[in-house]
């Protein structure tokens, strides 16, 4: 049977779910190709593909011409235009645009003219839009475009261009779904002055296919702005489930609201980058009874004038009130504030307590990134997560430097104790380290000193700080995942002994713990199971291991109970000259048992095996690792499993 065959028998519903697919997944070249390529196959795999093709339609600057003709030339037969919901133009394009077809105007209305069932006529490009689309959709007749739900793509036209979106706002008011708010306020106006902004307010009960409002507060300053945003909300219709509020200030000086009339229809409330007083989170609090979802993304220099921490406890405590509401909430505070930062995390932390929900399946992680990131990606310093709700604080890119020179781990650590997640992951703890780093570090140092000596004077302190740290928000519990990056436990206990050693519940039972790219000194690891005393699977990958002896790694765990240990022995280097040993790996295991069974690993090109030892133990031919812990289940090195210990 022939593949047109076979895909002829198909039925049009799974074609249909596949092109859908291909559509969401894809880029617009890659889509409309793969559409293009289908029109030859078979009958009805064109007839689909034809749906899907010009369904949404994306115009570069030589497509606009022939599409407008195509459209016109089957306008009378097959009447592709009938099928053409989305058309946007210059795709690609989110600058200036070069150049236009002398005629675009012409061919805009033709494509206006017969597509009657557009629903958006919009481009990538600002200047397009302004310039040609809204001039064209004004100057169609009213009647044509009768299912236009948007005509403005980006958010970036200046307030020259508010007339022309006001009067199109207006126009199609009844099938828009998005409209846009802009009020503009000159030095010594008020928003009343602004007819373009009233014009649009006072028609928003007829907008009867809105679903979402978006109002930006940038040309607004300081001037009050929640009670004309208490106005706009009151003529919402019921469809309206979505309120975007950006750059908007409320200020704990403006007059709020006090007969408000409660909302239910909206769902969904985005702000981006306001100022934030605590009446302001209480008003929004009582105005939105349907409230479901909150994202709240700013700095902590907005959230109003935070210096005590009464005031503190106050705003997030309001905020608090505000989240127990909805079910899911997403806070960005960027900013870092050293007189107040343990206050934010401690804000947080009762926060994600606090909201906890009666969920079967209730997930908690901490992550703390450290080291600096990479500046093309948004990352912050602290993540705490409970469930589909985040409280992200201190974007890596501005609060970085600021973050490192003024915070206190063990603080930070104490000020989340109640928040109890269950994964804990801290990253890049030395965002330098790596194996180039290490000899580099050990040129430099091998004339003054030792580089055991830098790392302890360096890394002492962090590490054990964020080890005691991570181990006092598992303490009593079980099921805990840990996850340490690029950490260093030097050749010293110092800073170990320093916090204390206090008695940890056999209750503590940790799930995983994970240590990668982590150089380690293996004299330390005894002092692992002071902490915690079972862990399920012991991870180390990728970790550089220093030892004292030229052909001899010691892992003494001292009493942990572990059920699995995985080891890779790709970097192993003996502390003082940076040798790496070669040859085989004989893996000797102590447990309480008092048996030790011990197996060589050798490489070859083909595959690894283990063996009964051939050679003297720890020698050059035959490096010796030594693991010794109350209790071990299983054992693999470098991902092969070592044969099943004897007890």
């Amino acid at each position: 049977m022939s593949k047109q065959i076979q895909l002829s028998c198909l039925p049009s519903e799974i074609l249909s779910n596949v092109f859908e697919h291909v559509q969401d997944t894809s880029d617009w070249r890659i889509a409309r190709n793969t559409f293009y390529e289908c029109l030859f196959v078979c009958k009805k795999l064109k007839k689909l593909a034809e749906t899907h093709l010009y369904k949404n339609v994306c115009l570069q600057k030589n497509d606009i011409e022939p599409f407008a003709w195509r459209l016109f030339f089957t306008s009378h037969s097959n009447k592709l235009g009938d099928l053409v919901k989305s058309v946007n133009f210059y795709p690609d394009n989110c600058g200036e645009i070069v150049s236009v077809p002398e005629e675009v105007n012409l061919y805009l209305n033709m494509i206006l003219k017969y597509t009657p069932n557009i629903e958006k006529f919009v481009s990538a490009s600002t200047e397009f839009e302004t310039f040609f689309t809204w001039q064209r959709l004004l100057l169609a007749p009213d009647n044509q475009n009768k299912y236009l739900k948007q005509f403005s793509l980006k958010e970036s036209w200046s307030t020259a261009d508010k007339r022309m979106y006001t009067l199109l706002s207006l126009k199609y008011k009844q099938t828009l779904t998005n409209v846009r708010l802009y009020p503009v306020v000159k030095q010594d106006d008020s928003i009343i002055n602004d007819g373009d902004f009233h014009e649009v307010k006072n028609h928003l009960s007829e907008f009867k296919s809105l679903e979402k409002v978006q109002l930006s507060g940038i040309f607004v300053k300081d001037k009050p702005i929640i009670t004309e945003l208490d106005g706009t909300i009151n003529n919402f219709n019921c469809k309206v489930r979505s309120l975007h509020l950006e750059d908007c200030k409320f200020l704990e000086n403006h007059d709020y609201p006090t007969n408000l009339k409660p909302n239910n229809s909206v769902t969904t409330l985005d702000l981006g980058n306001p100022k934030l007083c605590a009446q302001s989170i209480q008003y929004f609090a009582t105005k939105l009874k349907g409230l479901k979802k909150l994202t709240v993304i700013t700095g902590i220099n907005n959230i109003a004038q935070l210096e005590t921490k009464e005031e503190y406890a106050e705003w997030w405590n309001r905020l608090n009130n505000l989240c127990k509401q909805v079910q899911q909430y997403k806070i960005d505070l960027k900013d870092f504030k050293a007189s107040g930062y343990l206050e934010q995390i401690k804000g947080s932390a009762k926060l994600l307590q606090d909201t906890k929900q009666q969920e079967a399946n209730d997930t908690t992680e901490f992550i703390m990134r450290i080291g600096k990131q990479d500046p093309s990606l948004e990352r912050y310093m602290i993540e705490m997560r409970r469930n589909n709700s985040m409280v992200r604080l201190f974007e890596s890119k501005i609060s970085h430097n600021q973050f490192m020179h003024n915070t206190d781990f063990s603080e930070i650590f104490s000020s989340i104790q109640q928040f109890t997640p269950k994964t804990i992951t801290i990253l890049n703890v030395e965002h330098l380290l790596n194996y180039e780093e290490t000899l580099e570090y050990h040129e430099v140092f091998s004339c003054n000193g030792t580089l055991e000596e830098y790392f302890t004077k360096l890394c002492s302190k962090k590490t054990w700080n964020i080890f005691h740290g991570v181990a006092s928000l598992i303490k009593d519990r079980s099921g805990s995942v840990i996850h340490l990056e690029k950490m260093v436990f030097p050749n010293s206990v110092q800073g170990f002994d320093q916090v204390g050693q206090k008695p940890v519940s056999e209750n503590t039972n940790v799930s995983e713990m994970k240590l990668t790219n982590s150089l380690i000194y293996p004299n330390v690891l005894s002092k692992f199971c002071l902490k915690m005393p079972k862990i399920e699977r012991l991870v180390f990958d990728g970790c550089i291991f220093m030892t004292n002896s030229l052909y001899q790694l010691e892992i003494d765990l001292g009493d942990m109970e572990l059920g699995r240990l995985e080891l890779d022995l790709s970097r192993v280097f003996h502390s003082q000259t940076l040798i790496s040993p070669g040859g085989g790996h004989t893996i000797t295991v102590s447990t309480r048992s008092a048996t030790t069974t011990a197996h060589t690993f050798i490489k070859d090109e083909n595959h690894k095996t283990y063996q009964a030892p051939s050679s003297t133990l720890g020698s050059p031919d035959n490096f010796l690792v030594s693991v010794k812990c109350k209790e071990l289940e299983s054992l693999a090195i470098c991902g092969k499993e070592v044969p099943k210990i004897s007890h």
